[in-house]
């Protein structure tokens, strides 16, 4: 059997529930309660993980960038044409865009700034058994940020390696003439090698750590 339904298409038990819900939502501080709980499981529900708030931040990134060259190629146009885009519009955006990504960044550095995790391992899994690049820092932990600035020094080290040694490696060209001086690499090849090798495994095992916790922390709002 069909529930009774008022003039309103109300059933009549919802209607005798109607009254006093009405009744709490007139008071103010129930109004306030139930407003400060909605905010808060919408903030529950929309969560945001380190690493799609660095995602959205390349793409608003990206995006500031084509509104520069949008504006740039609509900031003028000739007498008796019409633009393409209206430039003031492109240039609202651009300003919208560059104060949602001051915004974001603010919180990425809060978030790493709040992080901890392993920078340096133990030498046994840095380096699997192999001796330790000089110059290593001893095995620690640190925050996100300390963690990023390990992998950026980590990724100039390993690029001059790699260059020097392709530098110092034997170019196979012979001397067209027995007057020529033979050309003798000052380091040598083998060890650059090797340096870089460890180096590049400790970079990568760093980049792994930094991925995971980029995925299992929220960002934090700033």
């Amino acid at each position: 059997m069909s529930a009774v339904r008022t003039v309103s298409g109300v059933s009549a038990p919802d209607a005798a529930l109607a009254g006093p819900v009405n009744r709490a939502l007139r008071d103010p501080e129930n109004r306030a309660n139930l407003a400060s709980r909605d905010d808060t499981t919408m903030r529950m529900r929309h969560r945001v993980k380190l690493a799609e708030a660095l995602a959205l931040r390349a793409d608003t990134q990206k995006r500031i960038a084509q509104l520069r060259t949008r504006i740039a190629a609509n900031a003028r146009y000739q007498e008796g044409s019409e633009p393409a885009e209206d430039a003031g519009a492109l240039l609202s955006e651009a300003e919208l865009a560059v104060g949602e990504l001051e915004q974001l960044v603010r919180s990425i550095n809060a978030t790493n700034s709040a992080i901890e995790l392993e920078i340096v391992p133990a030498p046994s899994r840095a380096t699997g058994g192999r001796r330790r690049e000089p110059g290593t820092a001893v095995a620690h932990t640190g925050t996100m940020t300390d963690a990023l600035a390990r992998r950026d020094s980590l990724r100039q080290r390993h690029a001059i390696l790699v260059e020097a040694a392709g530098a110092a490696q034997d170019s196979g060209v012979y001397r067209q003439m027995r007057s020529e001086l033979r050309e003798i690499s000052a380091l040598s090849v083998a060890d650059l090698h090797a340096r870089a090798t460890t180096l590049a495994q400790e970079l990568r095992e760093l980049d792994s750590r930094i991925q995971q916790a980029n995925w299992a922390h929220d960002l934090l709002e700033s």
